[in-house]
């Protein structure tokens, strides 16, 4: 039977946080943290929430975690072709048509291409067929030499914020398998492409270019959307990526 008190270790582990660490974060004591986790205290729905915050922990699992505690879930997750969300598909739709004639797109948890704009079937024209065959993965167009990786100036980089966003996804730490918490679909995607590496460490920096990745603010209520923008000169530097938090 899973315990919020063991799913909470496991996602500080993940995360390479020490409980003084995540108590700091979170403004509560670490001896309260220590007892959440042993399951000598039941935490108040507000005191799991602000945890998982500071874990980054994913909205679908932020509802684990509260029924883990005995509380019901807040947080709904429903599909973006599904009838009630006609509204959000077309707001999705009108910014992915606002950044032509900039290639845009939308991409699942999983890395899936969901949605894309015109522009993106010019990016993809020299990609190999085999890639492009559904469901088209963005990682795999990323870093497979028949895809995308030969137009990508700054390779290294971008290698190494997927390596290190798959493995968040994964709940993956140095040394460590998949844990409970982590994502099993992506955790083979991390396997087929970063087998025998790790992920950069917390503070580690990669090296200064104007390529570099960056997150774009804000997130959908239903926890769908944050948005990573490659930048540089050159419309293939202008990929807009919306990715399924």
């Amino acid at each position: 039977m899973e315990t919020v008190g063991g799913l909470l270790r496991e996602w500080r582990h993940s995360r390479r946080l020490s409980q003084l660490d995540l108590a700091l974060a979170a403004g509560i004591s670490p001896r309260y943290v220590s007892l959440i986790e042993t399951g000598r205290s039941r935490p108040s729905a507000d005191v799991v929430l602000r945890l998982a915050d500071q874990l980054d922990v994913p909205l679908r699992h932020h509802n684990r975690l509260l029924v883990a505690v005995g509380f019901a879930p807040r947080y709904r997750e429903r599909l973006l072709d599904g009838p009630d969300m006609a509204a959000v598909r077309e707001a999705v739709a009108g910014v992915l048509r606002a950044h032509e004639p900039y290639p845009a797109l939308v991409a699942g948890r999983h890395w899936n291409l969901v949605l894309a704009n015109t522009p993106v079937e010019y990016l993809l024209a020299h990609v190999d067929p085999e890639l492009l065959a559904p469901p088209v993965n963005l990682v795999r167009l990323g870093l497979d030499p028949r895809g995308l990786a030969p137009l990508i100036v700054n390779r290294a980089e971008v290698r190494s914020f997927l390596r290190t966003r798959l493995a968040r996804q994964v709940a993956r730490s140095p040394g460590r398998q998949v844990a409970r918490t982590g994502d099993t679909v992506v955790g083979a995607l991390y396997d087929e492409f970063f087998a025998g590496e790790e992920p950069d460490r917390p503070g580690s920096r990669v090296p200064p270019s104007e390529h570099r990745p960056r997150r774009a603010p804000g997130r959908h209520p239903d926890g769908w959307f944050t948005g990573h923008r490659p930048r540089g000169p050159g419309s293939c530097a202008q990929l807009f990526v919306i990715m399924q938090a």
